[in-house]
């Protein structure tokens, strides 16, 4: 991931302005791409106003622990999403269209996270200026990904765990990876742990699964970290933040004994969407992995600084071909996205975004 072997950061001092620069146009950027429009189209299809209906019956029956809809448990899925749109409509009334404004601000918090993220690895190798133009960059593309704006125009699950995990991985990045922050395992465990949490309140096991999947993988490359976050004291913090997340609403279905909830929502929306492919999607579980090593690796040439020099030279061509190589990435990834839409079932959202809607349709 990260080089052990960096400098130290060096002081923001006079490029202070070019962080006020990036925020406003991100800020700009996000309120455009995320935000324009969020209001203005009914529910794009049937899954967005299931949703929106399971939430409108738990506003309605003051239901906070189980997900219902049209007289039956809904065990699909977990409660996250619902909340925050009875949230906002206890607060600004009940219109449908509402539900959409917390996916729009989640979709925006990942946006902020990944531009930090990426100045605070540039930071240690590139002047300030060049390391806030890479957050920058960084930023816009991930706003103005086909598959980022949709989710983020949708009442759905997908972008909280989206963001959920990404907050998860920053906290393991920054606090164990990085070399001019020390290791702070209570700390930052604890961070990875309540993240993993929000992401199973999200959409199951797999916010918890995924981010570990990728920390356990990287430990086994990474001795120093393994050393560190594999100890007693940094798992049982993570494992404490995380049950303080989840714990509420597991005692609450438990306390009122609401076990064919927990039958379905372990065994079909965890343990079965994991083992077979279902909602009509037949393609081989291994169908997306060539896209998703394509995109590590243009992707890992671009965000690490010296990696992305070491094969064009540090002067500015080397610099120019790293933001060629950035481009031709996010290319790849907005043409995946096109592909996998193209896959997808007739309903899928994407399909419902003039940008993402395959010629044929």
């Amino acid at each position: 991931m990260l080089n052990p072997s960096a400098s130290a950061v060096p002081p923001l001092g006079r490029n202070t302005w070019m962080g006020w620069a990036t925020v406003l146009w991100l800020s700009l950027v996000c309120s455009l791409a995320l935000f324009g429009g969020l209001f203005t189209l009914a529910p794009v299809d049937k899954t967005e106003a299931l949703q929106i209906g399971i939430a409108e019956t738990m506003l309605r029956l003051q239901e906070w622990v189980v997900p219902q809809w049209n007289g039956h448990l809904y065990a699909d899925k977990p409660p996250l999403p619902y909340w925050l749109a009875m949230v906002v409509w206890q607060w600004f009334g009940l219109t449908p269209e509402l539900a959409r404004l917390p996916a729009a601000i989640c979709a925006t918090l990942g946006v902020a996270v990944i531009a930090w993220l990426l100045q605070r690895v540039a930071r240690r190798e590139l002047p300030a200026r060049e390391a806030w133009l890479r957050a920058a960059l960084a930023g816009t593309l991930l706003a103005l990904s086909p598959g980022w704006i949709v989710f983020a125009h949708s009442a759905v699950h997908d972008i909280y765990l989206s963001v959920a995990i990404t907050l998860a991985l920053a906290g393991y990045a920054i606090g164990f990876c990085m070399p001019e922050s020390p290791f702070r395992p209570r700390r930052w465990a604890a961070w990875i742990g309540f993240w993993c949490g929000v992401g199973f309140l999200s959409k199951g096991l797999l916010g918890i699964g995924l981010p570990l999947l990728i920390i356990g993988a990287d430990c086994c490359l990474r001795g120093e970290t393994r050393r560190v976050i594999l100890r007693p004291l940094p798992l049982l913090q993570m494992g404490t933040a995380m049950l303080v997340v989840i714990s509420p609403w597991l005692a609450g279905l438990i306390a009122g004994r609401r076990w064919d909830y927990l039958q379905g929502f372990i065994g079909f929306s965890n343990l079965q969407r994991a083992t077979q492919a279902v909602d009509g999607h037949h393609q081989h579980p291994l169908f997306y992995l060539p896209v998703l090593l394509a995109l590590l690796w243009r992707g890992g040439r671009c965000c690490c600084p010296r990696c992305s020099s070491s094969g064009s030279g540090a002067g500015p061509g080397g610099r120019l071909q790293a933001w060629i190589d950035c481009s031709s990435w996010r290319q790849c990834g907005c043409c995946s996205g096109l592909c996998c839409s193209a896959r997808s079932p007739p309903n899928w959202p994407g399909t419902c975004c003039p940008s993402c809607r395959p010629p044929y349709c």
